[in-house]
């Protein structure tokens, strides 16, 4: 996280920690995206061939070709921008899933989750300004992938829907950094309480 994200929360929880145990986890944005990568891609590879194998074994082949159907018969230019609009969609919904998933965990509710966008890579984020414990953590860093994720790629599977299929490998892919830092924090007890850092990819563990 950038340091603009600071603020007198994690200030007075940092102060009122110091007689815990208190360490960071944290990793460089190269790492990040390498530890993403080799987690996430044997997972959509996994069910890319689930769902070749469902589809063909059940006769539904044809829908391999929905896609390039699609292309054809219609204006090439519409396509694109409804798949661009779906992406910016998906990965606005995937902040907020985050950001409400934390806000149930919180003294101050939603209040307590900023939204924003990160001007460099003008990447969209969500930070949650309370501690919170390992698993209310885990259930908010968990939701998007699920929900946009492993659950649209379930059910392309099921229905031989290779959009809605394709969908949830995309939004798979894209919750590459929340399962690094799922692998990251898989070894903390439960009853540590967690925060985001305020510099770093990663975040603060309190072990009580």
């Amino acid at each position: 996280m950038l340091f603009s994200y600071l603020d007198i929360n994690l200030l007075y929880y940092i102060m009122n920690t110091s007689q815990s145990e208190k360490f960071e986890l944290t990793l460089s944005v190269a790492k990040a995206n390498i530890y993403g990568f080799l987690l996430t891609l044997p997972l959509c590879l996994l069910l890319f061939l689930i769902f070749y194998n469902f589809t063909y074994l059940n006769g539904n082949d044809s829908y391999l070709f929905n896609l390039t159907y699609l292309v054809i018969k219609d204006n090439i230019l519409l396509v694109i921008s409804g798949v661009l609009f779906t992406i910016l969609g998906g990965i606005l919904i995937h902040e907020l899933l985050h950001g409400l998933s934390w806000a149930l965990f919180t003294t101050k509710g939603i209040q307590s989750i900023k939204f924003g966008v990160m001007r460099k890579s003008l990447t969209p984020y969500c930070h949650c300004k309370e501690p919170l414990t390992i698993y209310q953590y885990i259930t908010g860093i968990l939701m998007p992938g699920v929900l946009l994720g492993i659950i649209p790629s379930i059910i392309g599977i099921i229905s031989g829907w290779i959009e809605v299929f394709i969908f949830g490998q995309l939004f798979t892919l894209a919750a590459a950094g929340d399962f690094v830092v799922l692998f990251m924090i898989r070894n903390e007890k439960g009853s540590s309480t967690i925060i985001d850092h305020p510099t770093k990819i990663g975040c603060i563990i309190t072990t009580n």
